[in-house]
């Protein structure tokens, strides 16, 4: 019983830190966009073929 207590809790402890990972993935990508936004224009962007590494070109 002790045993299956502890696979548990592993568990359960794994998915809070995954949803967590994510989550602060997630919040670093809306802010590497905005301040992308600030820094430089679309045009900007367009002109040095800048690619995203997640979503392909611009």
């Amino acid at each position: 019983m002790f045993q299956l207590a502890g696979i548990l809790s592993d568990i359960f402890v794994l998915f809070a830190w995954r949803r967590m990972f994510f989550t602060h993935l997630r919040l670093l990508q809306l802010q590497d966009k905005q301040n992308f936004a600030h820094i430089q224009s679309p045009v900007l962007l367009k002109g040095s073929g800048y690619q995203c590494p997640l979503k392909g070109s611009f």
